[in-house]
């Protein structure tokens, strides 16, 4: 089986810092900046839900790996998240992949994620997904 690395290139707002993300070997994350804040509200919840989400994104790609042995690009989608914790919204922003089903599992994927509840605003921001084969 290929070994897969995600990364994880997380566009967050100027005040969210990248709060005790370690790294697993198959997996990168990176901060990108932004200048623009969207919302004042502090979701640090964020990145630790979409590094445990490492374990169903990972078979996704590994699937359409198997259909396509050259499968490798960046999904930069944009994600709205409610108070509850639920996600509202999730859409391609771009891609590279250029597999629609993949992109569509992906998108179902990341919409079944539950954050964190509580005293937040609707949470609205991009994450940029790189998938590459090892």
């Amino acid at each position: 089986m290929n070994k897969i690395k995600i990364q994880f290139l997380v566009g967050f707002l100027c005040a969210f810092g990248m709060a005790g993300c370690m790294p697993s070997k198959t997996q990168t994350i990176t901060r990108s900046t932004t200048t623009a804040v969207v919302d004042p509200v502090n979701r640090n919840d964020v990145d630790s839900v979409f590094i445990h989400a490492h374990r169903w994104l990972q078979p996704a790609y590994h699937k359409a790996l198997s259909r396509n042995k050259d499968l490798e690009g960046r999904l930069t989608i944009r994600l709205n998240i409610r108070p509850n914790g639920t996600v509202a919204n999730v859409s391609v922003v771009s891609s590279t992949l250029n597999d629609a089903a993949l992109e569509k599992r992906l998108l179902d994927i990341i919409k079944s994620l539950r954050f964190n509840d509580g005293n937040f605003k609707e949470w609205s921001n991009t994450y940029t997904l790189n998938f590459v084969a090892l």
